[in-house]
Parts: C-alpha cells; sequence; structure tokens
C-alpha cells in the first residue's frame, strides 16, 4: 500500500494514501523533542496510521491537509507530529468515522492500542521529559480538524478546550467530554450575528440623538452603512443590547458623521461597518415582499434583520401601555429568510410577525448547515445560525440567539448559570424533549428561557432544581419579550408537554409566559405557579399548578380551559374566557379567594372575563369562591362551589356589571347594583329556597322573591335584607 511520511516539521512527502508519522522510542530531553520538531530526529522507530484509522479517529476527512500540528508525546518519549494527508472520499469512510477504533500503533518493534483521546490526554504530560513541553489543551487540533474537515468524529476521552469555532456546513459527532466552549458564529459575525467589519471601538459614552461618533475611523467613507453597539453591557435601565444603523455623511480625521440620530445611549460603545440599507414606509404584518433593487446587497438564502424605526406594533405601542424606556414602544425586530431578489422587489421566505414603518434592513453573517451531536460539550453558544441542528449531547449550557431554522432535540443540560438553556430571537425552530437542571440566580431569568421567539414549537420539557437568591426568581420555564430596548412580541409559539419543578427559593413561578401573541400552551404540570402576563389572544389547555394560576393583562380573547390550581387570579384580562376548571381553595392565601378579578399591573380594570364551569372544592370556612372588583361586565355561569363558605360571590369596589347564567353556588351572594341575573331557558327553571339574595327574579328595576314566611315580596332596586320592600301576596 502507497503512504505519505509526514515529518516532524510538518514536510509531507506523498507517496500513496497513507501517513506515518513518526516516533522516536526511548527517553528525550527537552531538546531532543525539539530537534523532532525540526525534523533532526532519527528514524529508529515510527508509528504508522493508516487512512482508514484516521478516519476512525476523526482526523481524516474529504480533501484537507493540517500541517505542522503537534499531536502528543509518546508513552515512551518519542513525539506524534505534523499532520495527516488527505484526499478524496473513499469507499467505507462513513464507517470508519463511526465505529471510532482502536488504532493499531507499531513502535520499536512493540505493539500497543491507542485512541486519539489517549494521544490528546499526553499534550503537556510531564512523565518522561519532568515539564510540561506542551499545554493540557486540545484547542489546537481539534479546531484544525473542525477547520479543514466537513464531518468530525470524537471519540471518547477528555479533551481540554479553550474556545472551539465551528463555521457553516460541519458536522460534529462527539463521544468525548469537550471541556470549555464550542462557538457557532460567522467569521465576520459581531455577537449578535450581524456582518460586521473594521470594528472601531469608541472612547466615552453617546448620547441618545447624537449623530457624532469621536474618533478615528481609517478606511471609512462617505456612503459607508455602518452600525453603533454596545461595548460592554450597557444600561439594564437604557440598553442593554440595542443598536443603530446608519449612512455616513463626513469623515475627518477625529469624527464621523451620521445621517441619522441615535436612538438609544450607549454606556460605551463600538462602531463598525455593516451591509444594509434604509426603507422608508410601512411593512404590514403578514406580508412576505419588500419593494426596492437591493441585489447589491442581499442574495438568496441570506438572512435578514428587519428593524423597526417608527411602527408601534408591540406591547408598548398599545394606547394605554406605559413605555419603559424612551422610544421602547417602536423598539422590535425580527428575522427573515430572503427566497429570492428581484430587480424590484425581495421575497421572504417568512411572512412578517410585525408591522414595520421605516425600517432598516440588515444582513447577517449566517452560519449555515451546522450540526452538533453527541458526547458532553460544556458550553454551547452559537449566534446568526441558518439551520442549525444540535441532538442527544449534554452540555452544562446551551445558548442559541437570533438564528433561523434551529432544531435541537434530547438535550440534558445541568449548570449553575442563571440561564442553563437559552434561546434568544429565534424564529422556525423545533425544540423537544430537553431536560434542564439547577439555573441559579439573582434576578428574573429561567433554567429554559426563550426571549421573543416567532414560529416556534416546544415541547416534552423537564426542568428542575432552580434557586433564585432574591425577591425574584430563576423559573424553570420562562418565555421573556422585554430586553432593553427591545420588546418585541413573543409570536406563533406553540408549547406543550412541560414539567415543571418548584423554585427552591425565590419567586414560586414554576412557568411564566410574558409578551406572547397568539401562543398555544397545553399538558403543563406545575409543582409551582403557572403565570400568564401581557399576552395577546392566548388559548391554553390542560394545566396543573400545584400554587396559583394567575392571568395577568391578557388582551384579545383569549382563553384558559381545562385547569387545575390553588386558586386563580385574573388582573387587568380583557375578553378572556375562564372555563372548564377546579380550584383547591386559598385556604388562607390569596385574602381567603379562590378566584380573584380584578384590575392588572398594566390595565387598572379587568373587562369582558367569563368565569364559567369552574368548581371550587374548598372546605375552608373563611374563603370566598369568587371576588369582583375594578371590573366590567363580569359572567359568571356554570360555577359551583361547596356549603359553609364565607361568601360564594363577594363584590368589591367598583365591580360594574356582574351577569348570571346558571350555577350552583350553595353560600351567600353579595348584593350589588350591578348585578344582573341574565337567563332564557325553555324550561321549568327553580329558584331553590327562600332567599332574598339569590332566589329572586329580576323584573326591570324590581326584584321579586319570597320570603321566609312565605310571603311574596317586592321591591325596587336591590333588597337588602329578607324583609325588605313590599308584601304583594301569600298563598292562602
Amino acid at each position: 500500500m502507497s503512504e505519505a511520511r509526514i515529518t516532524g516539521d510538518g514536510e509531507q512527502t506523498k507517496v500513496g494514501k497513507r501517513a506515518i508519522i513518526e516516533e522516536r522510542t526511548g527517553a528525550a530531553s527537552v531538546v531532543e523533542r525539539s530537534s523532532e520538531r525540526n525534523g533532526t530526529a532519527s528514524e529508529a522507530g515510527r508509528r504508522v496510521w493508516s487512512r482508514r484509522e484516521l478516519l476512525g479517529c476523526g482526523l481524516l476527512g474529504t480533501g484537507a491537509v493540517l500541517a505542522g500540528s503537534v499531536l502528543a508525546g509518546g508513552a515512551g518519549g518519542g513525539t506524534v507530529s505534523a499532520a495527516v494527508y488527505g484526499g478524496g472520499s473513499e469507499s467505507g469512510e462513513a464507517v470508519c468515522c463511526e465505529d471510532g477504533s482502536n488504532l493499531p500503533v507499531t513502535a520499536s518493534g512493540t505493539t500497543a492500542s491507542r485512541r486519539l483521546g489517549d494521544v490528546l490526554a499526553e499534550l503537556g504530560s510531564a512523565a518522561s521529559f519532568g515539564e510540561a513541553v506542551y499545554p493540557a489543551d486540545a484547542t489546537a487540533i481539534l479546531q484544525a480538524a473542525i477547520d479543514h474537515f466537513d464531518v468530525i468524529d470524537i471519540p471518547p476521552g477528555n479533551y481540554a478546550v479553550t474556545e472551539l469555532t465551528v463555521p457553516s456546513r460541519k458536522t460534529i459527532r462527539n463521544r468525548g467530554h469537550i471541556r470549555g466552549a464550542v462557538r457557532v458564529i460567522g467569521p465576520d459575525a459581531n455577537e449578535r450575528g450581524l456582518y460586521s467589519r473594521e470594528r472601531v471601538n469608541g472612547a466615552g459614552s453617546l448620547a441618545a440623538g447624537a449623530t457624532v461618533l469621536n474618533g478615528s475611523f481609517p478606511g471609512y467613507s462617505v456612503g459607508d452603512f455602518v452600525m453603533i453597539g454596545l461595548e460592554g453591557a450597557g444600561l439594564a435601565s437604557i440598553n442593554q443590547q440595542g443598536y443603530d444603523f446608519a449612512g455616513v455623511t463626513a469623515v475627518t480625521p477625529f469624527s464621523l458623521t451620521l445621517d441619522t440620530p441615535l436612538r438609544w445611549g450607549y454606556p460605551d460603545w463600538y462602531a463598525a461597518k455593516t451591509i444594509g440599507a434604509n426603507w422608508t414606509g410601512t411593512l404590514q404584518r403578514g406580508a412576505y415582499t419588500i419593494a426596492g433593487s437591493f441585489g447589491h446587497l442581499f442574495a438568496p438564502g441570506d438572512l435578514l434583520r428587519i428593524e423597526n424605526r417608527s411602527g408601534t406594533d408591540c406591547w408598548y405601542g398599545i394606547p394605554g401601555h406605559t413605555e419603559l424606556v424612551p422610544g421602547g414602544a417602536k423598539a422590535y425586530f425580527e428575522l427573515v429568510r430572503i427566497k429570492s431578489v428581484g430587480t424590484s422587489e425581495l421575497v421572504l421566505e417568512q411572512e412578517l410577525a410585525y408591522a414595520h414603518t421605516d425600517p432598516v434592513l440588515v444582513k447577517m453573517d449566517a452560519v449555515a448547515d451546522v450540526t452538533i451531536s453527541g458526547g458532553r460539550i460544556d458550553t454551547i453558544t452559537a449566534r446568526g445560525c441558518d439551520n442549525l441542528r444540535l441532538y442527544d449531547l449534554h452540555c452544562s449550557a446551551l445558548s442559541v440567539g437570533y438564528s433561523v431554522g434551529l432544531s435541537a432535540d434530547q438535550i440534558r443540560a445541568d449548570g449553575q448559570s442563571p440561564i442553563i438553556c437559552g434561546f434568544s430571537h429565534i424564529r422556525d425552530a423545533v425544540i423537544s424533549n430537553v431536560v434542564t437542571r439547577g439555573g441559579t440566580g439573582g434576578t428574573d431569568n429561567g433554567s429554559f428561557k426563550m426571549m421573543s421567539p416567532i414560529g416556534v414549537s416546544v415541547s416534552n420539557i423537564r426542568s428542575l432544581d432552580t434557586v433564585c437568591t432574591s425577591a425574584q426568581g430563576v423559573y424553570p420555564f420562562f418565555l421573556d419579550f422585554y430586553f432593553t430596548p427591545y420588546a418585541g412580541w413573543g409570536q406563533e409559539v406553540t408549547v406543550g408537554n412541560l414539567a415543571l419543578s418548584k423554585p427552591k427559593q425565590g419567586a414560586p413561578h414554576s412557568l411564566w409566559a410574558t409578551g406572547m401573541r397568539d401562543m398555544t400552551v397545553t399538558n403543563v404540570t406545575a409543582a409551582g405557579t403557572i403565570r400568564f402576563s401581557k399576552c395577546s389572544g392566548l388559548q391554553a389547555a390542560g394545566l396543573s399548578a400545584g400554587g396559583a394560576l394567575n392571568m395577568e393583562d391578557l388582551i384579545d380573547g383569549g382563553m384558559v380551559t381545562g385547569f387545575q390550581a390553588a386558586f386563580v387570579n385574573v388582573l387587568g384580562c380583557s375578553d378572556l374566557s375562564v372555563c372548564d376548571g377546579v380550584v383547591r381553595g386559598a385556604n388562607g392565601q390569596n385574602s381567603s379567594r379562590a378566584i380573584w378579578v380584578r384590575g392588572g399591573f398594566a390595565r387598572p380594570t379587568s373587562e369582558r372575563v367569563t368565569l364559567q364551569n369552574i368548581k371550587n372544592r374548598s372546605t375552608t370556612a373563611g374563603d370566598t369562591t369568587i371576588y369582583v372588583q375594578t371590573a366590567t361586565d363580569t359572567t359568571i355561569a356554570g360555577c359551583s362551589d361547596r356549603p359553609g363558605l364565607n361568601r360564594s360571590v363577594q363584590i368589591g369596589s367598583n365591580a360594574g356589571a356582574v351577569h348570571y347564567g346558571l350555577n350552583s353556588l350553595r353560600n351567600a351572594i353579595d348584593v350589588s347594583s350591578a348585578i344582573n341575573g341574565r337567563t332564557v331557558a325553555a324550561a321549568d327553571m327553580a329558584l331553590q329556597g327562600h332567599r332574598w339574595d339569590r332566589a329572586r327574579l329580576r323584573l326591570g328595576d324590581y326584584a321579586l322573591w319570597v320570603d321566609a314566611a312565605g310571603t311574596l315580596r317586592i321591591v325596587q332596586g336591590n333588597p337588602t335584607g329578607d324583609s325588605d320592600g313590599t308584601v304583594v301576596g301569600a298563598q292562602s
């Protein structure tokens, strides 16, 4: 069989399709090892790895040369140096890549079996040399393999790395433990996947409204399109992740002038050239074309960030909702994939999730078609990815952001950070079969967390063992939308089959979903509280909460059905139906109110809330089944409770109109001028008992009932007691 000889200085003599990686035997000094690297060592012994064997350890792929990489020192003091020769694909390569079999080693007449993991483990070994000649770090060899091969198989073993970067169209099949970070990000991408080059770090701060950047900007010209971003962490109350985009109108040796004022303040900042354009007009939600000629900027398959400037299609843009950051009502963006580029329009693959006015169109430096599977990787970070696939792996922290087409399945994640599995501004993703453990922090965060997802399906999640060191929470499952300055809706998200523990410390929410629009949630079992807030058109079914079920500031016709919880709070909701549920009772919590309808945090009044077919199982004498205040047009129908409670219905201040259907409520009902019973029945109707407060008829402005003595009474308005009004008759 022909072969290739690779010597210590990286020189390769091709004599066929084998690689000989030379090794000295016996004791060797540091000087001798240096000689080997320089190619002056004798050939007293040698290690021979066939092409198929190299494939088995993941070091040989298609069309690649790894020149001059030092792999390891041999057990006898020799060195395995240089690299491997690769050519075109051969029959049987896939099998070799999969099996990861032992590599035959021949040195000085002896035979041993070695794996890549064994070889890499020797990096930095002091056993033979008295001191570490090479650092115990596998970064260089693994990065070289990733850079040059399309498919990289990593056999069992522990691999210490600092950081590995994965470019487009790579497949990593891991069976070892990569003790370090793996990043999937484009070569010209900034921290959030945007195309970025010729970055200049600024000095001092920038105020909102500024148009001049002070500093030196070599290589910048009038007409360049630039981005301004945060150099550091930013200010939570103003800007944690914001960008501005503008054209350059003037350049001096000391400054850069922009054609558009900055929207946000930057406590520290940088500027960089990017690829993009301003667009004037309004793009409607649901549109999938953008008029204009963009062939000089974008190409089919590009990922595009569409950043709104003047539209208000977000939570804070709704009239009456106070923005927390100046300009926050206009702060949102989305990612789309370009399907085609014509002479007069862009055609998008996805319809727009938001309406945009005068937006900016900015190119992402996308990493496409990366697959990572198997083994354990301490930290995985991905930014600006297109069709990233992660499956069957174990990690301590997973963070995917600003990406389209993610598929993540069978992920086990355990760590001590505030976010164990985090997904920010992702679109068209499927995430399933994930177990997270150990989220720990001091402010609102989530062990499993998504920020402003669009078109994402999440299923089969188990999240447990979270701790927050403050009164806020690290929640097992957290869907959020507000990361200053941006507040884009989470849009068209489906969530199902969640099993969530209760946080061990901090706020008791097992699930908190806020800022979601048109979201569907099904089959959730939570040991703690389930909380929905600031959602539009929420549809939720099959909820089991060990604590409360809280619905806060929900709008646009949501429905929560098929639930059981300790108690229910409806705060500031409009057009919400809460149906077919069981409450176990407040039992001294929640002001002893099993169901409490009232104003919310953002919306001061609940409007047109329907409570239907809800059963209160409480037997606590101090409990009230339903309490209504600061509301209007509340409907109660088909509800029931047990006798012996404080009240069935209690009317608080500013309760507004309360409408009754047929109920089986067995305790006192407070009177109110706003109480209306509206029942249409094609059958006999029985009003059981002698009760002025519930066994009565409303005829116009008059109430009619039979008192305890069996006399028929009438009063204008609402009776205040059994003897109120006028006797109009008695049975003779």
